[in-house]
């Protein structure tokens, strides 16, 4: 159960609400993860299962990725897809059609267990609005993050680890923990931001090592969508209790 200084940092003094947010964050604050199947992170993960079974048609994951995936130079020139292509999709909507797309299903794997636990779980905390601001935020950050480092490659961007990545920072932010003091003039909140931040780049870094540059790329998205959960967690618990 989470303390009442919590609930009373977050605005929220009802009992009746503090009874409702003690009961949504019991599973997460037990230390483990559990899995919890709510409608909007199964959608999720129904779209990107069938997506990436679709892909392994042959000749279908090209076109997939001509028309699904973000190529960041195609997007700042407004460029068109290809005329000889089956389906065509504006190159405004890519950033929200790449993270459906994987290579093959071993590539769906980590993403999709993260979503099929963590989103569920998040999504029982914060309700569907709040798992889809979370969803369109984390790729809007990600998005803006590789047009940063990435605004000349032409190589095309796909898969939901980004997208993912402001989920997990959004459980883990709202998992209770042992209390943390400040540090440097942080409160303690902050320190805990901060905390996260450096283990999900230590994480990233494991994972991506490789050149510089390719580091850059990989890495400065997925901490972009990261940073955006965690940021968003609190407030996104707020809005949902509003009415307390």
């Amino acid at each position: 159960m989470i303390p009442i200084s919590r609930c009373l940092l977050l605005g929220i003094n009802n009992k009746s609400s503090f009874a409702s947010v003690a009961a949504d964050e019991e599973g997460i604050g037990k230390g483990r993860m559990r899995l919890t199947l709510k409608p909007l992170a199964t959608i999720l993960l129904l779209v990107s299962c069938a997506v990436t079974l679709a892909g392994l048609w042959p000749g279908l994951f090209e076109q997939l990725l001509q028309n699904g995936g973000f190529f960041p130079a195609q997007f700042l020139d407004k460029g068109t897809i290809l005329p000889d292509s089956i389906f065509a999709i504006s190159v405004w909507l890519t950033p929200f059609t790449a993270p459906f797309i994987h290579g093959s299903i071993f590539d769906l794997l980590l993403p999709g267990l993260l979503l099929l636990f963590l989103g569920g779980m998040v999504e029982d905390l914060l309700g569907w609005p709040g798992l889809l601001l979370l969803f369109i935020t984390g790729i809007l950050a990600a998005t803006a993050a590789i047009l940063i480092v990435a605004g000349d490659v032409s190589r095309p961007f796909f898969g939901s680890f980004n997208m993912v990545s402001a989920i997990v920072g959004a459980y883990l932010i709202l998992r209770p923990n042992h209390a943390m003091p400040g540090w440097r003039g942080l409160s303690a909140r902050n320190a805990r931001k901060l905390q996260l931040l450096l283990l999900w780049l230590i994480i990233n870094v494991v994972i991506n090592v490789g050149p510089l540059d390719s580091l850059l790329i990989n890495l400065v998205p997925t901490m972009a969508s990261f940073t955006a959960g965690i940021m968003l967690a609190h407030p996104l618990l707020l809005w949902k209790y509003r009415k307390a």
